[in-house]
């Protein structure tokens, strides 16, 4: 519980001091970032809160959500869509939605440094992000 409350804030805080810019705006070298996250079994997993750290320097952080059939499209601030492309590391946490009971995913998956889901984003290319 104190883990899903730490990233809510961690996420929020992120959003309220993210850069500036217009929706849609990818005039920052972002590229559109959209995919699946998919469980064992190849079905679709969600909603989740999302985030992306990037592994290379200098390159900022994104955020997410899936819907919940797993679908998402990530981006770099509450204004801008996409991400830089690059390699980034992936963390999770489940999104509660009134009257329903929360998404259950491996903890591992919540922490950055716990976390080893790695997605590398490209131009045109769509994500697959695959819970183990």
């Amino acid at each position: 519980m104190r883990l899903r409350i730490a990233f809510s804030l961690a996420l929020a805080g992120a959003l309220a001091v993210a850069g500036c810019g217009t929706k849609g705006d990818l005039a920052g070298g972002q590229v559109p970032v959209k995919g699946k996250v998919v469980g064992k079994e190849g079905k679709g997993v969600g909603p989740l809160a999302m985030r992306f750290y990037p592994t290379e320097p200098g390159r900022s952080n994104g955020t997410g959500e899936s819907a919940a059939d797993g679908t998402f499209s990530a981006k770099t601030s509450s204004t801008v869509d996409g991400l830089i492309p690059g390699k980034y590391k992936v963390t999770l946490a489940p999104l509660p939605k009134p009257g329903a009971a929360p998404v259950p995913i491996p903890a591992k998956y919540a922490d950055e440094s716990s976390s080893d889901l790695i997605v590398e984003v490209a131009s045109g290319k769509d994500l697959t992000i695959e819970l183990k």
